[in-house]
């Protein structure tokens, strides 16, 4: 870090760097645990703004939510991700027989589900 083109916090030479004592396996674990939290919020934003529709009800198009489920498949639990797919097949449902309530219900678990694995990757 520089303040007035000078180094600050005792970096005597501008590629100094600070050793982290961690090994390359632990980075990596680390690395990919941030980028499946950042997708499980992607996922879990895009269906909590469809939730809180106003009037009637809305959903992700049905692409955007395959294609998040598809974006965690491998990388969460068989059975969270089971029930996850079944939820959106009970949004794809519930949307084609016009059931506001039940769009809304399975969107809340399917949330509440990425609530879950977000927290215990954290």
């Amino acid at each position: 870090m520089f303040k007035d083109s000078k180094p600050v916090r005792g970096f005597e030479h501008a590629q100094e760097t600070v050793s982290v004592a961690r090994p390359d396996g632990e980075w990596a674990q680390a690395r990919a645990n941030d980028e499946l939290f950042e997708d499980i919020l992607d996922i879990e934003g895009s269906l909590r703004i469809a939730a809180s529709a106003v009037s009637g009800f809305s959903m992700p198009g049905g692409d955007e939510l395959e294609s998040g489920l598809r974006l965690l498949e491998g990388r969460i639990p068989m059975d969270d991700y089971s029930q996850m797919r079944a939820d959106a097949d009970r949004v794809r449902a519930a949307a084609q027989a016009d059931d506001a309530e039940g769009v809304k219900a399975a969107q809340t678990a399917i949330v509440n589900r990425l609530v879950q694995l977000r927290n215990a990757i954290s």
